[in-house]
């Protein structure tokens, strides 16, 4: 597990928070800011100045306020957050047949409509259920398990 850190840098207008506060990303994104205006600015004001640079615990600003930490100076994976419930969202193995296909999760499933017949004015719908291997998506969004590396890129 991913320790939190006891203080990162943001500011309102990024999406980022920073390990340290004089990071390149940081320092660039700021640049950027300085002469955007807030949506909710009246346009006939003047604007002489971007946001202020806030400090905060890397949980508080990653729950809080919805930053996702800099691949920059924080390039590891996202500090866990753990949830006091699991929801029902628990590995299993699976087994077909007497043979073990691996870690499935219990909760999820997959439903998969195939065919409508009509008979007499009844409606039959054939329909399939496929498990979801473990992790899962809402297992990894609860913090049961940790993401994986690939997963941290394709998110930034």
């Amino acid at each position: 597990m991913v320790e939190a850190l006891e203080r990162v840098y943001y500011s309102q207008g990024g999406r980022k928070y920073h390990g340290k506060p004089d990071c390149p990303a940081f320092e660039s994104a700021q640049a950027l800011w300085d002469w955007d205006s807030p949506d909710d600015y009246p346009l006939s004001a003047p604007w002489f100045g971007g946001y202020a640079v806030k400090v905060a615990h890397e949980l508080y600003a990653h729950t809080a306020v919805g930053k996702r930490p800099c691949l920059v100076c924080l390039p590891g994976p996202a500090p866990r957050l753990r949830s006091n419930d699991d929801f029902g969202h628990r590995p299993a193995t699976h087994i077909v047949r007497g043979q073990s296909l691996g870690a499935v999760c219990i909760r999820c499933r997959i439903v998969h409509r195939r065919d409508v017949w009509e008979v007499d004015g009844d409606v039959f719908r054939v329909t399939e259920f496929s498990l979801v291997k473990w992790p899962c998506a809402s297992a990894v969004v609860l913090g049961l398990v940790d993401r994986e590396p690939g997963a941290l890129l394709a998110a930034a």
